[in-house]
């Protein structure tokens, strides 16, 4: 049985059948995405300084490549800007067919490019415009691709069901790492000459396959009521500003964990471990290997529990745990013994970013119907704006502090609780505006009272 809409008699819930391939292709596009994206800040913090940055010393090479990979963030806002209109006034399955097309694209010529020893300057000029292409398209994936989800799922399953769509970070993470991993024990410079492209190139096997899955999703039946009633906005962004501004701002607060938290105990940690401490790569990559799949688990985990109890106290849990690992986990790996290393970065990569798998619920309810999209993609890319420049900060207070960890650490612990601080902004906002309006949820799906379907 299906649950009607009042307006039009069409069904409000979404078939167990066309579930499934929501969930499929959300998490396909959003594993695509986040493997390109994870692709270059590995490439960075490895290779691109030798590649692209010859002319540079190592470590003024190292920085600039991840200020190239910052630049990225800083067209975040500017996607999720665009995107997010297109997806609230023609779309979300338009838009997301297009957002992984171009990225996938542009991550794919990555790998074609000459290096600098044989183009010049040519060669980092042609790696930015890719890179800032990456990030206009990044700007629109995860807003679209959530609100997909969340607006097909039923009521009581929204954070298992939207936790697929977190789940395509760690595999895309799990992909490009892995790949990494592999390539960069090739004998003599076959990494730094050939290796470090495969990745690059493998973006194009999986654009086919993503897209196939993405072409067959139906239209988000919110979307599609939203739109027969003469209900989108004019100006989705305007309409934004003007009615929820100050939930944009909680929720750029509350995503700083997932955003900033991750490039910390990911892309900078594998320089830090490589080039300060002088760790093995492959010991940096396969402890990162590790933390990914323990990732998977902590995010399915902390999503049933969202369904199973409030979503804003497992969220405001998760927050405090990742905040107290920071100086532990900097001081496992400082010991630079294998077993400790590992575990210090597993169980950083796992508490850091395991919240990922709830706060797209949590912004989700903080949106109407004809602003969701735009309201997700420009929080969580205004938020993860911040994220891009982890990397060189933490080499920046790294230098300042004469090699000493702390500083990093102290930085990361501030993290978790600028994003505690968000969720209870948050929540204190939506309790405001729900006193104000009377309704009892933003979701129109909710105000029908839809059953819940297996």
């Amino acid at each position: 049985m299906s649950t009607q809409d009042n307006a039009s008699g069409e069904p409000m819930v979404t078939s167990p059948s066309m579930m499934r391939r929501v969930i499929i292709s959300s998490t396909a596009g959003t594993a695509l995405e986040w493997f390109d994206y994870f692709a270059y800040g590995t490439a960075a913090a490895l290779i691109f300084n030798a590649v692209f940055f010859s002319n540079l010393d190592p470590v003024t090479g190292t920085l600039v490549a991840f200020l190239t990979f910052a630049a990225g963030f800083l067209m975040r806002p500017l996607g999720a800007i665009f995107f997010g209109h297109l997806g609230d006034k023609r779309g979300r399955r338009f838009t997301l067919i297009l957002t992984m097309t171009i990225m996938g694209g542009a991550t794919g010529l990555i790998g074609l490019l000459p290096t600098y020893d044989a183009i010049g300057v040519a060669a980092p000029i042609l790696l930015l415009l890719l890179r800032l292409v990456q990030g206009f398209c990044l700007g629109g994936e995860w807003g679209g691709a959530t609100t997909l989800v969340l607006e097909h799922a039923p009521k009581k399953r929204r954070a298992r069901y939207q936790m697929f769509v977190q789940l395509g970070a760690p595999f895309g993470t799990l992909m490009s790492t892995g790949l990494f991993s592999l390539f960069s024990n090739l004998p003599g410079d076959g990494f730094a000459t050939w290796g470090w492209r495969v990745p690059f190139l493998v973006s194009f096997l999986l654009l086919a396959i993503g897209l196939y899955m993405r072409l067959g999703i139906e239209e988000s039946p919110l979307f599609a009521r939203a739109a027969r009633a003469q209900q989108l906005e004019k100006v989705p962004l305007a309409a934004l500003l003007r009615t929820a501004w100050g939930r944009v701002i909680a929720g750029i607060f509350m995503v700083q964990l997932s955003a900033s938290g991750f490039y910390v105990v990911t892309t900078f940690m594998t320089n830090y471990g490589t080039a300060t401490l002088n760790l093995p790569r492959d010991l940096i990559l396969n402890a990162i290997l590790i933390g990914t799949v323990v990732q998977i688990f902590m995010i399915a985990m902390y999503s049933w529990l969202a369904d199973r109890f409030e979503v804003t106290k497992v969220f405001i849990v998760a927050a405090i745990a990742a905040s107290a690992c920071a100086f532990p986990v900097f001081a496992m790996v400082e010991t630079k013994e294998t077993a400790l290393v590992q575990l210090g970065i597993v169980i950083g990569i796992a508490l850091v970013t395991s919240p990922f798998g709830i706060v797209g619920v949590i912004l989700g309810r903080f949106f109407t119907d004809a602003i969701r999209y735009s309201g997700l993609a420009v929080t969580y890319n205004i938020g993860s704006l911040v994220g891009g420049f982890m990397p060189a900060l933490g080499v920046t207070i790294l230098a300042t502090s004469g090699g000493s960890s702390w500083g990093v650490a102290l930085l990361l612990a501030i993290i978790g609780l600028v994003s505690l601080a968000g969720c209870l902004l948050g929540m204190l906002l939506m309790r405001r505006h729900h006193a104000r309006s009377g309704a009892r949820s933003l979701y129109a799906s909710d105000e029908l009272d839809a059953e819940a379907i297996a």
